[in-house]
């Protein structure tokens, strides 16, 4: 995925990324992270580039592997190796 933007934009994006963070694993073991309120939290503001970019990667990645069956341990594949 590429973004063109100016330099205040990427700035945003950058620091509404690194305000994303891994949250306990729950008793099922599924990666989360921690809720949006605690991001507009940090940033006072809402993560709304982040969201945007979130969701976009999240379809992207389920055309990708669209009809595979991945283990629940298992982990995606680089690149190189589709």
């Amino acid at each position: 995925m590429h973004i063109t933007c100016n330099q205040d934009k990427q700035d945003q994006i950058v620091e509404e990324l690194l305000t994303v963070k891994e949250k306990d694993v729950d008793s099922d073991s599924k990666l989360q992270i921690i809720p949006k309120k605690l991001m507009k939290e940090e940033l006072s503001r809402s993560p709304d580039l982040a969201d945007m970019i979130s969701m976009r990667m999240w379809w992207l990645i389920k055309e990708h592997y669209k009809g595979e069956t991945v283990a629940e341990d298992a982990q995606m594949p680089s690149e190189n190796n589709t």
